[in-house]
C-alpha cells in the first residue's frame, strides 16, 4: 500500500474530531437540557438512555465497520448520523421527542469512537507512528472544547450547544472520509456484505470465547470503572473540602494535562515495557490515587493526586491498546474495540455509576476507598491474564 500523505495530521484530525463533541457535551449539553426545561430526573433518563443504548449500537458498529472492510466509512456515516440529530435536536420541543432524538444522535456518536481508535492504534503498526502522539491530540481537543465552551457558554447561552455539537459532528464526517485506510481496510462489495456480516459476527463470538479477551475485559471494566466516582462526585467532593470552583475547573484540566504529557514521551515505555505491565502499572498508581482521594483534606494533595490520572488512565489505556493491536486479529480491530468500549465504558461505568451514588451519599469521599477495591480486582485479573496469553493472538479468523 502506497504511503498517503501526511498520514500522521490526517489520523491526529480523526482523534480530535470526536473529542470536540465529547468535551463540549459532556459539561454543557445537561445545561441545554435545562434550558429547555427538563427537571433533573427528566435529565437523567435523557442521559442515561442514550449510555445504555450504546451497549447494542457500539458492538453492531464494529462488526459492520470489520465486515464492510472500510471502517472509516462507516465512522463517517455514523458522525453524520450524529450530526443529523443534533441539527434536529436544535428545534426539538417536548421530553420523549427530545429523549429520542437524542438517544439517536448519541448512539451514532459515541460509536464512532472505538472505530477510530481501532483504526489509529492500527495505523500506527501500518504506518509506522508512535499511537500515543496522535491519541494525545484526541485528549488536547477535549480539553480545548471544554474551555471554549465554558466560554462561549458564558457569552451566548447554552442555546448554542446543541447547534455547535451538530457542526462538529457534520465536519468529523468530512474528516474521517479523509483519514488513511489501514492495511485491514480491503472493501467489499455490497453483495459480499451480509456474508461478511455473518462471518465477522462468528468470528467475535469466538473473540468473546477467549478467555485470555474475557480477562482483558474483566480488569479494565474494574480499573476504568474506578474512575465511576470521581467523574460523578469529583465536583462535589472537591467543592467540600473548600476549593473554589475555578481552581477545581483547573484540576480537571490538570488531569487530562497530565495523561497528555504521558502519552507525549511514552514511546520509550511502548518500545521497552510489557503492555500487561503498563495496565498493572496503571491499575496500581490507580489504587493509590483512590486511597489518596479518600482522605485528601487541602488542595496540595488534590493537585499532587490529579497528576496521577496519569497512571490511573493513561499508562492503562496505553497498555490496553497494545494488548488489543497485539491480540486481536487486524480484521477484527472495530469490533475488539467496540466490545471493549461497551465493557468498560457501558456496562461497567454504568453499573458502579448507578451503585457510587448512594455509596457517596452514605460516606461521602470515602467512597473512593471502594474504588481502590475495584482497582485492586483489576490487578488480579491483569495477573491471571499475564499467565494465559502469549503476546499473539487470542482468536482464530473463519474464512
Amino acid at each position: 500500500m502506497t504511503q498517503p500523505r501526511f498520514v500522521r495530521l490526517r489520523f491526529a484530525l480523526a482523534q480530535a474530531s470526536g473529542n470536540f463533541v465529547g468535551g463540549l457535551s459532556l459539561p454543557y449539553f445537561p445545561l441545554w437540557l435545562a434550558a429547555t426545561g427538563l427537571d433533573a430526573s427528566a435529565t437523567a433518563v435523557v442521559l442515561s438512555s442514550a449510555m445504555f443504548a450504546r451497549i447494542i449500537v457500539t458492538p453492531m458498529a464494529g462488526i459492520a465497520a470489520d465486515a464492510l472492510g472500510d471502517r472509516r466509512l462507516v465512522a463517517a456515516i455514523l458522525s453524520f448520523i450524529a450530526g443529523a440529530a443534533y441539527a434536529a435536536l436544535s428545534g426539538a420541543d417536548g421530553y420523549l421527542v427530545i429523549a429520542v432524538i437524542y438517544l439517536i444522535g448519541m448512539s451514532a456518536g459515541s460509536a464512532t469512537g472505538p472505530i477510530v481508535e481501532g483504526v489509529t492504534a492500527r495505523g500506527g503498526v501500518d504506518y509506522g507512528f508512535p499511537y500515543a502522539h496522535v491519541r494525545a491530540w484526541g485528549s488536547l481537543a477535549f480539553v480545548a472544547a471544554n474551555v471554549a465552551g465554558g466560554f462561549a457558554v458564558a457569552a451566548f447561552g447554552p442555546e448554542m450547544v446543541v447547534p455547535v455539537m451538530a457542526a462538529l459532528s457534520l465536519a468529523g464526517a468530512a474528516v474521517l472520509l479523509a483519514t488513511p485506510a489501514i492495511h485491514a481496510d480491503r472493501g467489499r462489495g455490497h453483495h459480499r456484505f451480509a456474508a461478511a456480516m455473518r462471518a465477522t459476527a462468528h468470528n467475535a463470538r469466538h473473540l468473546l470465547r477467549s478467555k485470555a479477551f474475557l480477562l482483558l475485559l474483566a480488569a479494565c471494566m474494574c480499573a476504568q470503572s474506578a474512575h465511576a466516582v470521581y467523574y460523578a462526585y469529583g465536583t462535589l467532593h472537591f467543592t467540600a473540602l473548600g476549593i473554589e470552583k475555578d481552581i477545581i475547573g483547573l484540576l480537571w484540566g490538570l488531569g487530562v494535562l497530565a495523561e497528555v504529557i504521558l502519552f507525549a514521551l511514552s514511546q520509550p515505555l511502548v518500545r521497552r515495557v510489557h503492555p500487561l505491565s503498563l495496565m498493572a502499572a496503571g491499575i496500581a498508581l490507580g489504587a493509590l490515587r483512590w486511597t489518596g482521594m479518600a482522605f485528601a483534606d487541602t488542595l496540595l494533595i488534590s493537585v499532587l493526586l490529579q497528576i496521577l490520572h496519569a497512571g490511573s488512565f493513561g499508562l492503562l489505556h496505553l497498555g490496553t491498546m497494545q494488548f488489543l493491536v497485539r491480540a486481536v486479529p487486524p480484521q477484527l480491530s472495530a469490533t475488539g474495540q467496540a466490545l471493549f468500549s461497551v465493557a468498560c465504558y457501558g456496562i461497567g461505568m454504568g453499573l458502579v455509576t448507578l451503585g457510587a451514588g448512594a455509596l457517596y451519599d452514605a460516606i461521602g469521599g470515602h467512597a473512593y476507598l471502594a474504588m481502590t477495591l475495584l482497582s485492586l480486582a483489576g490487578l488480579i485479573f491483569v495477573s491471571m491474564l499475564a499467565r494465559r496469553w502469549d503476546g499473539g493472538p487470542v482468536a482464530s479468523l473463519a474464512d
